[in-house]
């Protein structure tokens, strides 16, 4: 399910948005994981992006990469999907991503990306949960 999500987002992100979906998807999916998943998880969400927007390969990826390792060492010290620190760390964090991709930031942009980025987290959860009981049953 994880994957098909990724593969549709990627998608729709390149085609049809100018909304940073993979990001956030990759955001939330790092919420929501265990550390070393949540890492390539980063990884193979930068490279999908490079692939289809033809860009150079690595660069999202690297992004991608520093966000989760800044998710990751928040997810230590705080419950990080509690809202207090989820709707800032979004904020900042798309922020950073317009900047870095567009070379500017509109308001406008992250406030979308906030709603969004809250049912990406659920739905994360929802996929998390079953994946887990998938496994607990082999």
């Amino acid at each position: 399910m994880i994957f098909l999500i990724t593969l549709v987002l990627g998608i729709l992100e390149v085609t049809l948005t100018s909304y940073p979906l993979l990001f956030l998807w990759m955001i939330c999916l790092v919420m929501t994981s265990q550390e070393r998943e949540g890492f390539s998880l980063a990884f193979l969400n930068g490279l999908w992006l490079d692939f289809l927007k033809g860009g150079i390969w690595g660069e999202a990826s690297l992004f991608f990469l520093l966000f989760a390792l800044v998710v990751s060492l928040y997810k230590r010290k705080f419950k990080i999907v509690h809202p207090l620190y989820f709707i800032p760390f979004v904020i900042l964090a798309v922020g950073f991503y317009e900047f870095w991709e567009f070379r500017e930031v509109k308001v406008f942009r992250i406030f979308w990306s906030l709603i969004m980025a809250v049912g990406f987290l659920k739905i994360a959860q929802i996929s998390q949960v079953k994946q887990r009981e998938q496994i607990g049953r082999i």
